[in-house]
């Protein structure tokens, strides 16, 4: 099954590394992935800048509701959220 929310490179021949934004600085000393956006309410309010929402079940029931929280916090926190 492809993952519906990452391009299939095997498939997308035109995508390479250089698709995803730069990022500004060091990652910091904890990356965190994390596998619900409530995680990442408590990593960003205790000033974590950057991470990872990564559900894999794509039919996960709150896929999207999950991942347009994660959207909105790391805005709000000029924080980098990765999926």
């Amino acid at each position: 099954m492809v993952n519906t929310l990452t391009p299939d490179v095997k498939k997308a021949p035109n995508v390479t590394h250089s698709t995803f934004a730069r990022m500004d600085g060091p990652i910091g000393p904890l990356y965190p992935v994390v596998d619900d956006v409530a995680w990442i309410r408590r990593l960003l309010a205790a000033g974590v800048k950057t991470v990872q929402l990564r559900i894999k079940d794509p039919a996960h029931p709150a896929l999207r509701e999950q991942i347009e929280e994660a959207i909105h916090l790391g805005r709000t926190c000029r924080a980098s959220v990765y999926q």
